[in-house]
């Protein structure tokens, strides 16, 4: 007979939910969804938001300079069908949903 998992109580659920979110990749996936590329016509098909390559790279970039500086400054060129401002957009849309009185 399977054991149930212990009861959480509502306060410990929810600082295990917010701990969880607090990773880039979960909080994209999860919270964030995205028009599929190709789909602007007729019916859009809306799917999770999951980084690319390109977009893993600049966010590791993107968070060492943050850890290192405080801040993050990066200039991308020809950013076009890489996703960058789909990448830029999300980040800037978790900071300002997941914390309080912050500049975004």
């Amino acid at each position: 007979m399977a054991q149930q998992p212990p009861v959480k109580d509502d306060k410990e659920a929810m600082q295990e939910l917010v701990d969880r979110l607090q990773d880039h990749d979960t909080y994209f996936q999860f919270c964030l969804k995205i028009q599929e590329l190709g789909t602007k016509n007729l019916i859009p098909f809306v799917i999770p938001f999951v980084m690319n390559p390109v977009q893993k790279i600049l966010h590791g970039i993107a968070q060492k300079q943050l850890e290192e500086q405080g801040h993050v400054r990066i200039i991308v060129l020809k950013a076009r069908r890489f996703g960058i401002s789909t990448y830029v957009q999300a980040r800037m849309f978790k900071r300002a949903a997941t914390q309080f009185n912050q500049l975004v």
